[in-house]
């Protein structure tokens, strides 16, 4: 039997474990063991379906440093980043070793930093999933450049969610886009009451950031309306993951620019006015409703 490592940027609610997780269930009914490791656990209920797949779990934290659209490493973060790395990096090895295992996955270009210690001193397949779309110049510390040099170095195999994510990669002869798989049940009750209704669904998700463009989408949508007014009428807009102004000085992690950035979400939506056409709604842990009801789905 072949054991199986994954390792984790966090088990949470996002599409990085949801999408993982389809994988996992499809990979648990062959012959094989499969280990996960993640530095915390977010989400409860994710971590529940990863147990109920009989998936080993264990909590390390090694360490990791973003390069990507909603988040970049700031310098004063790096140094805990890199001691987490230290304090922890002989469990890691240690569990490598005594789970005899044979290939490891990591999830996320965020742990590139592990790929040379385990390429140095264990002989097995490394996979790098490259979900985020890496920064490799707006990042002020070279972040990105670090995670592209890493990943092209010591990768046994590169492996990207799009063309998007894959363009940092194009000459390498190792590199493979995946995309992010999902399992949502359309409830044909709900696509006939569409029908019906002729509504075609048009819903944003993603994670609330000035380089996920929620406020270019707007006028994106201000523009359809104007170009396509009688198609317009049959469309409805969602954008799921936006905070409600009300909420924002309630949380004090909250940065200054996303305040700033808010502010022009709902400045836009107002001088554009499309308070009648978009509804908005904030984040969930649970947006399988939302997709399920969606027609068109703009994930980013």
């Amino acid at each position: 039997m072949r054991n199986y490592l994954f390792i984790l940027s966090g088990i949470g609610s996002g599409g990085s474990s949801e999408s993982l997780y389809v994988y996992l269930s499809k990979l648990s009914k062959t012959n094989c063991r499969i280990h996960l490791i993640a530095p915390y656990i977010s989400s409860e209920r994710m971590y529940a379906k990863f147990k109920d797949l009989n998936i080993d779990i264990e909590i390390i934290d090694c360490g990791q440093f973003h390069s990507f659209q909603a988040s970049v490493t700031p310098f004063y973060k790096m140094l805990l980043e890199f001691i987490k790395y230290l304090l922890n990096k002989d469990k890691l090895f240690k569990y490598i070793k005594n789970k005899s295992i044979d290939v490891v996955h990591l999830n996320s270009s965020c742990l590139s930093h592990l790929l040379k210690p385990i390429a140095i001193n264990f002989k097995i397949p490394i996979f790098v999933f490259v979900r985020e779309l890496i920064l490799n110049k707006s990042d002020n510390y070279h972040i990105g450049n670090m995670h592209r040099k890493n990943i092209i170095k010591w990768a046994t195999r590169i492996i990207c969610i799009s063309e998007n994510e894959a363009r940092f990669f194009c000459n390498c002869k190792n590199l493979s886009v995946i995309y992010n798989p999902f399992l949502i049940k359309k409830d044909p009750i709900l696509k006939e009451e569409s029908n019906l209704k002729k509504v075609f669904r048009i819903i944003m998700i993603g994670q609330f950031s000035y380089n996920k463009a929620h406020h270019i989408f707007l006028k994106s949508v201000r523009y359809f309306i104007n170009k396509n007014p009688e198609l317009a009428k049959d469309c409805k807009f969602i954008i799921l993951g936006v905070p409600k102004n009300k909420n924002v000085s309630k949380v004090i992690f909250f940065k200054r620019k996303n305040i700033r950035l808010l502010n022009l979400f709902y400045e836009n939506l107002e001088n554009l006015d499309l308070k009648d056409h978009i509804e908005v709604y904030e984040y969930t842990q649970y947006p399988e409703k939302f997709i399920s009801e969606a027609d068109l789905l703009n994930s980013i």
